[in-house]
């Protein structure tokens, strides 16, 4: 595989990027679509002094090289940072195992899972990231997660997701509170579902 060159764009540029757009644009908080102040095809990982301890909010990093086979990204003038990445695999390195060279794992092991497994485990990885203990057993997301983002992280539909979200609200897997839009969660409940393959079987490989 052909990698492209990967560069490092520093957080300063990006904010300052986002002030001067905002400065002559403004907030694009209208109905209208803000402009692209900033467009990159390329991404580095950092480590070592630039990111101690290896875990950001308490997400830890991989500990293998990745490439990938394109990546587009844009900023807005209203902050909005979109990134795409397509053929994110490891790389064909002696760093990596012969066996995971050109591979996906996370891919490989929830691509035989039904979607509402991969649902649940899109939304565990969510309530690891901004998760808040409310209660015994319960988490809500500090922050309102669409169904669309949700869908995409787990390779599914927005309206799978939208059916899988309320047969678990009827059987009190999740909830969302009254006035709130925030998503609470029973997450020994949703570990639970996050483990069944197509069937009803549970899943045999990558325990949570």
């Amino acid at each position: 595989m052909n990698a492209k060159k990967l560069i490092l764009i520093p957080a300063a540029v990006l904010l300052a990027a986002v002030s001067l757009a905002q400065a002559q644009y403004g907030t694009g908080g209208g109905t209208h679509t803000s402009p692209k102040v900033l467009k990159f095809t390329t991404m580095v990982g950092v480590g070592g002094f630039l990111l101690s301890p290896s875990d950001v909010r308490g997400v830890v990093g991989d500990d293998l090289p990745w490439v990938a086979k394109s990546i587009k990204g844009d900023l807005s003038a209203n902050g909005l940072l979109s990134i795409k990445i397509r053929g994110l695999v490891f790389p064909d390195a002696p760093s990596v195992p012969p066996e995971l060279r050109g591979t996906n794992d996370e891919v490989a092991a929830d691509s035989f899972l039904a979607p509402p497994a991969r649902i649940a485990r899109a939304v565990l990885s969510l309530v690891d990231r901004i998760g808040e203990k409310t209660g015994p057993g319960l988490y809500t997301m500090s922050q309102v997660v669409s169904q669309r983002d949700i869908g995409a992280m787990a390779g599914v539909a927005r309206e799978t997701v939208s059916r899988t979200l309320s047969e678990w609200q009827r059987r009190g897997v999740v909830r969302r509170e009254p006035g709130r839009r925030n998503l609470t969660v029973r997450k020994s409940e949703l570990e639970c579902e996050s483990t069944r393959c197509p069937g009803g079987s549970a899943s045999p490989t990558k325990p949570n």
